[in-house]
C-alpha cells in the first residue's frame, strides 16, 4: 500500500498513472467534472480543501481541546497523493490555534472546524 487515509468531510484523491489498483468506499467524481465554486469558503469543517477552488489563502483558526487526546490535526499539502511527502506543515493541536495557508499551497486538511480570521 502506498497511501491511505480515513476521510472525514470533504476529500480529494489523486490517483496516479502508475498507481495498479485504487479503493474506496464511496462514491467519487473527477475533478473536471465537479462545478467549481462560485467563491471561496471562509467557514467550514473538518476536511480537505482546495486552495484557491474551496478556500482563499490567508489565516484561519481553529478550537481544539487542551491535552492531546482532545487535539486535533491538521496539515498545509503541496498535493493530495497521501504521500507524506505531500505535507509542507502538519500539527495535531490543542486550544485556540491558528493555520497560515500560502497561496502555493496546493491543499489544506483539517480534523475540526476553522474560520478565517481576515
Amino acid at each position: 500500500m502506498k497511501a491511505n487515509d480515513n476521510a472525514i468531510g470533504q476529500f480529494y484523491v489523486e490517483v496516479k498513472a502508475a498507481d495498479k489498483y485504487f479503493k474506496v468506499d464511496c462514491e467519487i467524481t473527477p475533478l473536471t467534472d465537479w462545478p467549481r465554486p462560485s467563491e471561496t469558503i471562509s467557514d467550514f469543517g473538518p476536511g480537505t480543501y482546495l486552495v484557491g477552488r474551496d478556500i482563499a489563502a490567508g489565516t484561519y483558526r481553529g478550537q481544539a481541546g487542551t491535552d492531546v487526546m482532545e487535539s486535533y490535526y491538521w496539515a498545509r499539502l503541496s498535493g493530495v497523493s497521501g504521500d507524506m511527502g505531500d505535507v509542507l506543515a502538519n500539527d495535531n493541536a490543542t486550544g485556540s490555534f491558528f493555520v497560515a495557508v500560502n497561496a502555493a499551497d496546493y491543499a489544506l486538511h483539517t480534523g475540526c472546524a476553522l474560520k478565517k480570521t481576515e
